[in-house]
């Protein structure tokens, strides 16, 4: 088996296994997860943002 031929199966192996793998159904979820309850707390930048080209002025 030639080089070629032996990357071409390589290449057909991993995209069928890519295409089985898309393809499959995610597990049902009967109740939501715990990070998704209640509110997201939010981070705020509050420090002022220095520029390496400000520095040169």
């Amino acid at each position: 088996m030639t080089k070629r031929n032996l990357i071409l199966a390589l290449v057909v192996a991993v995209a069928a296994i890519g295409v089985v793998y898309a393809t499959q159904q995610p597990a049902p979820v009967a109740e939501p997860l715990p990070a998704a309850q209640g509110d997201v707390p939010q981070i705020v930048i509050v420090a002022k943002r220095e520029h390496a080209a400000d520095r040169h002025r």
